[in-house]
This record gives structure tokens, C-alpha cells and sequence, in this order.
């Protein structure tokens, strides 16, 4: 989500008034992309501008084709790009990958877990050269490091409570924008901006 403030705060009330859009359909998917993907064929969409990234969440009451080709489609991988994947077809979740030159570029995450993996994680790898532990915990869909990132505050961007008293207690920020910034939590539905004024005003008095 670009913009002025103003504009920004605008954008996110469109986005929780028509929440409700992708509630129970027939597919429910999840984008982190440096380019803008081809979004021919989906029938609901939103995006989230991110550092250098953005983050699209999709959804559609038909599944138009078949998940290998939707992830084409999204990714438009290149002759010189490697794509890797994880399916299983029984539970229908499916991940892939985008990279180019040993760099995320993309990530898809299809099917029912796509709400439940961390986006804070992968926004961070976005762009950046990754291992081969990396890869194989983007495929897993948890860090390789196990981190504990604590309940989560914000669903949209699965950023968890402990993420964000460590923001604040190494000096990255001192605001609900700054956490925002940092972590991208509360720039999208904008659900839990209450409870990161609370956080702050707990682990910061004096910025209350």
C-alpha cells in the first residue's frame, strides 16, 4: 500500500470493508513478488507495497486451471530462473519459489496453510540471496533458524508479539508507523493497530 498517510489509512479501510470478498472461496492464495504478476483470471485481489517487494493476496470462487500453471503464470519464471516447489495434493497446499541469480524473487504459497505461514519471514528474504538451509525452509514454510516469534499480532503479515518488543527494544522504531516500516504489521487490514499502540505504550512509556 502506497501513498500519503491519509491515503494509505483510506486504502485500509477498503481492504477491511471488503474483507469479507475472500472469505470461503475456492481458492485462497498468497504472493510475495518483486515484479507485478499477470493476475488474469483472478477474481479478488489486494496489494500491499512492501520494501522493494510487494505482497498480493488472491482469491477465486472457480479454480480456473491447474496449480502448476497458475504458478506459472504469477511467477513467469525465465530461461535462466529456477523454480522450486512443494505440493501435497491431499492437504492442498503448495509452495513455489522464484529465484534468479541465487535470489528470491518470488514466493507463492497455495491452499489452506497460506494464512498460516510467517510473512514477516519471507519478506525479509525477498530480493536477498539465500541458503540452500533457505530454500528448504521456505518450502517447509518456517524458518530454519526455529525462531520463536511469539502470538501473533498481525495475521496479514504473520508478525508475532516478540518481533515486535525486539523492534522496539534495539531502537528500530517508536511508533506504530516505524513498526510498520520495520515489519510491515498493521499496513494492511489494519486489525491490530490498536494492539501495537498497546505494545508500545507497554514497552515504551514515554512514546505513549
Amino acid at each position: 500500500i502506497a501513498g500519503t498517510k491519509d491515503e494509505r489509512n483510506v486504502h485500509l479501510r477498503l481492504l477491511s470493508a471488503n474483507a469479507q470478498l475472500f472469505q470461503d472461496r475456492a481458492f485462497e492464495d498468497s504472493l510475495l513478488t518483486v515484479e507485478d504478476p499477470t493476475l488474469d483470471g483472478i477474481d479478488f485481489w489486494v496489494r500491499a507495497q512492501g520494501d522493494g517487494f510487494a505482497l498480493f493476496e488472491l482469491a477465486g470462487d472457480n479454480n480456473l486451471t491447474a496449480e502448476i500453471d497458475l504458478a506459472l503464470q504469477l511467477l513467469q519464471p525465465g530461461p535462466d530462473d529456477e523454480l522450486i516447489s512443494y505440493s501435497d495434493s491431499k492437504r492442498g497446499a503448495y509452495r513455489y519459489a522464484l529465484m534468479r541469480d541465487d535470489q528470491l524473487q518470488a514466493c507463492l504459497i497455495m491452499g489452506g496453510d497460506h494464512q498460516l505461514l510467517p510473512r514477516s519471514w519471507l519478506m525479509q528474504l525477498i530480493g536477498q540471496a539465500v541458503s540452500t538451509a533457505d530454500r528448504q525452509s521456505i518450502l517447509a514454510g518456517r524458518p530454519s533458524s526455529g525462531a520463536d516469534h511469539g502470538a501473533i499480532v498481525c495475521s496479514c503479515f504473520g508478525v508475532g508479539i516478540n518481533q515486535i518488543v525486539a523492534c522496539l527494544q534495539e531502537d528500530r522504531a517508536t511508533s506504530v508507523e516505524d513498526i510498520g516500516r520495520a515489519l510491515s504489521a498493521g499496513t494492511n487490514c489494519g486489525s491490530c493497530l490498536p494492539e501495537l499502540a498497546d505494545i508500545i505504550a507497554q514497552q515504551l512509556p514515554s512514546a505513549a
